[in-house]
């Protein structure tokens, strides 16, 4: 446990184990530390004073401080929240769970309505924890939707469930879950990646940019909602679709049909008035049917724009690794045209490379001639250029994840290629030596959290005596159990409470315990201790 987190304290911690601990000296601190994963917290990611600033200036030159990448994406993620329309919908997701998880009997009642209608599967958590865990819930309900209108419909009179009902039966917000689904699948799959034990971050950061590209083209170009991903829309709008819900009644309403009962949608509308703006609930109609879903497709698109915009917003610093892309196999694809584009922004790349890895560095009282060399590197560039193109060539679906481990690995095989591009192996090595943040850490707070709440209720009867008997050194055969009893029943008589636990009624105590004989000053620190309330049960 470390007290005083702060930059300074933490500074003392990490160098002080790397020395004791690990063994390390200066020099093998300076040439062995290149990068540092921690979340944005100013104390760790600080301009002037955080613990990577203080890492580089002092003891690890070429260090590079990685700001988690998991954490960059949640980040991003946050800032969509803030839209009022997934606002509505991360809000109605969490009661609908909230309702539904509180009462076996009820979610019993859920699976019985939902006989003929759907699955009447259970509903998932939208948990809020650093990752984005909207995707799969999001789904689970647009699974279930028409047997929650109608189960909701059921108990309308209650207050609460009428709300919900409320929330479900608007067609504003039923287009955005069905409208966002490919947009939180496309961020999902890229957080997984984030969070991957295998994934290089030059591979993360061709996702990354493929994730991007991928919003523009889904949200935002000229054949936006027209992809296959968007089937669910596709099927929900079209009227005439036997797999939708929806339908329009004798009135020209929209309506949600669920075992033949017809339940009308809404939309809220802002109406002027002479107490100001305020909302009211309307029909659906045809005409309004087609603004609403032409509103929404806009509000979606915004929507992307604000997540792609805040994406490359936060990770547009990491320059360096962008340039390690060069030992990615899909950057050596010249077919196209791009040959000239190739040959011109590898040289442009390592020599930002060459401009951090091989620069001389002081450091206290020692010369650092960099951890690579720049000599060899220029040398080496026509072969390694030259052995990459060759071995994109050869490479078996170069854009999946993993492609650039089994590219390397067939280089290593080959002694000539070790031999001809030595340096660009050690570039290489240290492109994988670059972590993609702390998600590990966060992985063991989680699992430290859930024992916690696990066992909640049985720690706190009985961790704080449990800790306090082991400081006071005692153990079962020195234990004063008969003194302990009696301790308790007077402490339950002082409260009305009734008392069966007697001497009398713990059989064969001494039998079990044996024996125990205890010095003048064992019983004075017991003493103490019953004193002090430390034995409280």
């Amino acid at each position: 446990m470390v007290e005083n987190c702060n930059a300074e304290n933490l500074y003392k911690i990490v160098v002080s184990h790397l020395k004791d601990v690990a063994g390390m000296t200066d020099y093998e601190i300076a040439t062995k530390l290149v990068c540092v994963g921690a979340d944005g917290a100013s104390v760790m990611q600080g301009h002037r004073t955080g613990l990577c600033v203080r890492l580089q200036t002092t003891v690890a030159p070429y260090m590079l401080p990685i700001h988690c990448m998991a954490h960059r994406m949640n980040l991003a993620y946050k800032m969509v929240s803030n839209h009022e329309n997934v606002a509505k919908l991360e809000d109605l997701i969490r009661e609908l769970h909230a309702y539904m998880s509180s009462s076996p009997k009820r979610f019993l009642e859920f699976q019985k309505f939902a006989i003929g209608i759907t699955d009447g599967k259970k509903l998932l958590k939208d948990v809020e924890t650093r990752w984005i865990s909207l995707y799969e819930p999001a789904c689970r309900v647009r699974e279930e939707y028409p047997s929650l209108v109608g189960f909701m419909h059921k108990y309308h009179h209650e207050v609460d469930r009428a709300r919900d009902l409320f929330r479900l039966t608007d067609l504003e917000t039923l287009l955005t879950l069905v409208g966002i689904l490919p947009m939180l699948k496309e961020i999902n799959t890229l957080m997984k990646h984030a969070q991957g034990r295998l994934i290089y971050i030059v591979d993360f950061i061709r996702m990354r940019k493929m994730v991007c590209q991928s919003l523009d083209i889904l949200y935002c170009s000229q054949d936006s909602f027209d992809a296959p991903v968007f089937e669910n829309w596709k099927d929900l709008l079209d009227l005439k679709n036997p797999n939708t819900f929806l339908r329009f009644n004798i009135h020209d309403h929209l309506c949600i049909t669920v075992n033949g009962r017809e339940i009308p949608m809404h939309i809220l509308q802002k109406r002027q008035d002479i107490t100001g703006s305020e909302r009211e609930d309307v029909p659906v109609t045809r005409n309004l049917f087609e603004s609403v879903i032409v509103e929404t497709r806009i509000k979606l698109k915004q929507i992307s724009e604000t997540l792609s915009s805040e994406i490359r917003e936060r990770f547009c610093k990491d320059k360096i690794l962008e340039e390690m892309g060069v030992m990615n196999p899909n950057f050596w694809n010249t077919e196209g045209g791009r040959a000239d584009f190739v040959r011109k922004h590898f040289h442009k790349s390592m020599g930002t490379i060459m401009e951090q890895f091989t620069k001389t560095s002081e450091l206290k009282g020692m010369e650092i001639k960099g951890i690579l060399n720049t000599d060899l590197l220029k040398f080496q560039s026509t072969n390694f250029a030259t052995t990459m193109r060759n071995q994109y060539k050869n490479l078996d679906q170069p854009s999946e994840s993993g492609a650039i481990a089994r590219l390397w690995r067939g280089i290593y095989q080959s002694s000539i290629l070790q031999e001809d591009i030595s340096e660009y192996l050690r570039l290489y090595e240290l492109c994988q030596t670059m972590i993609l943040g702390s998600v590990e850490d966060e992985r063991v707070f989680s699992a430290l959290s859930f024992i916690k709440s696990k066992l909640r209720n049985r720690l706190d009867k009985n961790l704080e005596s449990c800790m306090r008997c082991y400081v006071s050194r005692y153990s079962i055969e020195t234990f004063s159990f008969d003194r302990a009893i009696a301790h308790w029943n007077s402490l339950c008589e002082r409260r009305g409470v009734n008392n069966t636990a007697t001497s009398t009624n713990i059989p064969n105590l001494e039998s079990v315990i044996g024996s125990s004989s205890h010095s003048t000053e064992d019983n004075i620190e017991f003493d103490k201790a019953i004193d002090n309330g430390l034995f409280q049960l």
